[in-house]
């Protein structure tokens, strides 16, 4: 467990949202999300069309207005991501900026899922923001 001693606001809570995710390898040039055995289907237990309330609580949108205090997010996603779509991280940085959440945003033109340019580009950029929320 990665520990950054980073304080939270209220006992419980969150500081900071990280989210890791491996290299997508080869496969489909699109992820089709709305087949029964989609990974949204799959993480659900169900086809995500036959439990609409279900999927609107697994999406973290649904919980940003009712949040009293939203952690900082650094959102980064490719041009070329074939498993979320980086429309996704456009709205939830739009979501969040219209509750007053603080977000730093990159988009890596023709990036893929886990591609390596993550790393490359935004090592430095991502603790020296992980730093800043330390002061």
């Amino acid at each position: 467990m990665l520990d950054l001693n980073l304080p939270s606001t209220t006992e419980g809570d969150a500081p900071v949202v990280i989210a890791i995710h491996p290299p997508d390898g080869e496969g489909p040039d699109v992820q089709v999300h709305d087949e029964p055995q989609s990974p949204e289907s799959l993480f659900l237990g169900a086809p995500v069309q036959a439990v609409p309330e279900l999927a609107r609580r697994a999406n973290p949108i649904s919980y940003i207005a009712s949040s009293p205090a939203l952690p900082p997010f650094f959102l980064a996603a490719g041009t070329n991501e074939r498993i979320v779509p980086h429309q996704q991280t456009l709205i939830l940085d739009a979501a969040l900026r219209r509750h007053g959440g603080k977000v730093e945003l990159h988009m890596l033109r023709g990036a893929r899922h886990g591609d390596p340019l993550f790393e490359q580009t935004l090592t430095t950029p991502a603790l020296a923001w992980l730093h800043a929320l330390r002061a």
